[in-house]
């Protein structure tokens, strides 16, 4: 049971001044669970209870909301803007543009200057407001150089539509090459008590005065329900289980502990959960209980990814690298036969979306049965087949998902001497499934 005596008004918890001037709370929601689902697309299907949500967070003192235009799209903006429309005097709603989000499983990054214009002034319109307090770069495009992306929210600034600039998605490098064009005052990234690679971030905004606004600070998935600390074993649901509270509460006061820059963003459909992560701001973590929830990520670390444990980048990100690697050895057996066991562990055993136009394979594969029944007879008629990544892999890691983009050139032939010379542009979305990192969605084009 939830301690009693804890309070439940996060107005009374300690303040972040977002770009100097802008004083928020630093136990916010993220309202991004308040959309249609799967893969929060679509309006809600509460429409009233998500206002009534909406309303009773700014109650309990809640001054900072965060949302997104991909959203729904666009249906969470609305949400918001019809709970708490007209604002009171200092909620601040954060959005954010520059992904375009077709369907619940379609996202994609769009930083051009003329598609980041158009979000913004459609956020306006949704919002109801004359300028944005804060408006965030949700992932930077890799088709589009980060000095135009950003160049266009310095000119949406000067123009008096956006107060505040922040990024998402985002390393300490493309932070320096952003602050070089205009201030930044927030970043948003994936940090919580088991995934925090991402701490040299945090420790930079730190630094600069930056506010740093991790999501999924409870471990979720953002395309799917649940909360992995919320539920977690061990030195996390002990020290809940001793205050009387609940584990997802420790979590989130550990979010507050580990640095003054931090604006938590938990989020939530009901508002029993609502009010007990609130509530999770008044606790009082004591030095030795924060030394042992340190060492929480250590242990994980270690245990799950030993061979990458100690390199100085993103964790997930060299460990998808790594695997890559091992889907195109698999895929290149030179003269040895091909062996399909060998893709087996780097693929979902459940759903998989394939798209392959040299084979001409299009289909959505509901088990790696149907997938090995698809690939092996076609890969059987070569004698000999070799490739190799033309250019540099490119990765992206936003949650429990990463995105790869490569070209690979090469060729074999048939067994019955037919040559094949090859080159395809490639495409693989990866989910985190019970700590291992599959593909799910694999796109292969001719080029």
């Amino acid at each position: 049971m939830t301690d009693n005596t804890m309070q439940t008004n996060a107005s009374t918890f300690p303040t972040f001044n977002i770009g100097g001037d802008l004083t928020v709370n630093r136990l916010g929601y993220g309202a991004m669970r308040l959309t249609g689902q799967p893969g929060n697309f679509g309006p809600f299907h509460d429409w009233e209870g998500g206002e009534k949500l909406l309303r009773r967070a700014v109650e309990l003192g809640v001054n900072f909301i965060d949302t997104a235009e991909a959203y729904g799209p666009g249906f969470n903006e609305e949400l918001i803007a019809g709970a708490l429309y007209p604002y009171k005097e200092g909620v601040v709603i954060a959005t954010k543009g520059g992904i375009i989000k077709t369907a619940p499983d379609d996202i994609r990054p769009d930083g051009r200057p003329e598609n980041l214009r158009r979000g913004c002034e459609a956020s306006l319109q949704r919002l109801k407001v004359d300028c944005i307090d804060l408006y965030q770069l949700h992932r930077p495009d890799p088709k589009v150089p980060l000095v135009e992306s950003v160049g266009m929210l310095a000119d949406l600034q000067k123009e008096g539509k956006i107060r505040h600039i922040g990024l998402s998605n985002v390393t300490i490098e493309q932070i320096e090459s952003a602050r070089g064009i205009v201030n930044i005052a927030s970043v948003q990234n994936r940090l919580n008590l088991a995934e925090r690679s991402g701490e040299d971030v945090l420790d930079y905004c730190t630094k600069h005065g930056i506010a740093f606004i991790p999501y999924s600070p409870l471990g979720a998935n953002p395309l799917k329900h649940g909360a992995p600390l919320a539920n977690a074993e061990g030195t996390l649901s002990e020290i809940a289980h001793q205050r009387g509270v609940k584990s997802s509460q420790i979590a989130l006061a550990w979010m507050l502990h580990r640095a003054n820059n931090i604006i938590v963003i938990p989020g939530t459909t009901t508002i029993a959960h609502l009010e007990e992560n609130i509530a999770a701001a008044s606790i009082v973590l004591t030095q030795q209980e924060i030394q042992m929830l340190n060492q929480i990520k250590v242990k994980l670390m270690d245990a799950q990814y030993p061979q990458v444990s100690e390199l100085k980048v993103n964790t997930d990100e060299a460990i998808i690298r790594q695997l890559t690697q091992q889907w195109l050895e698999a895929w290149s057996p030179k003269a040895e036969p091909f062996d399909i066991q060998k893709l087996r562990p780097l693929f979902s055993q459940g759903e998989i979306l394939v798209f392959d136009d040299m084979s001409e394979q299009v289909a959505v594969m509901h088990s790696w049965d149907e997938y090995q029944k698809q690939w092996e007879p076609f890969m059987q008629q070569f004698a000999y087949w070799e490739i190799q990544f033309e250019d540099e892999l490119k990765v992206t890691v936003e949650g429990n998902f990463a995105f790869t983009t490569f070209t690979w050139v090469g060729g074999g032939r048939f067994k019955d001497g037919r040559e094949i010379p090859a080159k395809q542009h490639g495409t693989h979305v990866w989910n985190k499934q019970n700590n291992q990192w599959v593909i799910v969605h694999e796109h292969l084009t001719v080029g």
